[in-house]
């Protein structure tokens, strides 16, 4: 129980900072990019969030209780396969949604991609009792974001909403080798 004692003022000050972070993010982009600006990142979050949904159902939460018992490649290869499968799918379906630029459609491929791993290795990270490396690599994601975003948008007045992709895909790339 000592894991637990220290994880959770540990995960609330993580989250608190990932929430500031957040923030920032927002109002940067909102500041930089206009409505629609944050119009393109809206529907690549919404996006992004329906393949994670889908993409949760075998590799979500319900493996942190599976990981004790099991070996954890047991656990990653069908894990990883089905968010393949899915962000695939989302990838083939995405042109009958107009609504969706088509040049967004390969970031929303990879960013989804990429962020399904990250959550099914937070799954095996809970499921260790390893929560100080599942929040630092949740909070290296924020923060690595709002860093670039900060840096591109402030300092060198670069203010093409793409920056704003390039910028998570740097953060989660970054969560991911965390995680791992």
């Amino acid at each position: 129980m000592k894991w637990l004692n220290a994880s959770i003022p540990n995960t609330m000050l993580t989250r608190l900072f990932a929430a500031f972070c957040k923030m920032g993010i927002v109002v940067l982009t909102a500041q930089y990019f206009g409505a629609s600006g944050r119009g393109l990142i809206g529907i690549l979050a919404y996006a992004m969030t329906f393949l994670m949904l889908l993409s949760e159902f075998v590799g979500g939460s319900s493996i942190i209780t599976l990981v004790p018992e099991n070996k954890i490649k047991n656990l990653l290869i069908p894990s990883y396969i089905w968010a393949i499968v899915v962000c695939l799918l989302g990838y083939l379906v995405l042109p009958f949604f107009p609504e969706v630029p088509s040049r967004l459609h390969i970031h929303i491929f990879w960013l989804s991609l990429i962020l399904a791993f990250v959550t099914i290795n937070y799954s095996i990270l809970i499921g260790k009792q390893k929560i100080v490396w599942q929040n630092w690599s949740s909070l290296s994601i924020v923060l690595a974001n709002l860093l670039f975003l900060w840096v591109v948008l402030v300092l060198m007045q670069k203010t093409d909403v793409f920056n704003y992709i390039y910028g998570l895909y740097i953060g989660e790339l970054i969560g991911l080798m965390i995680s791992l």
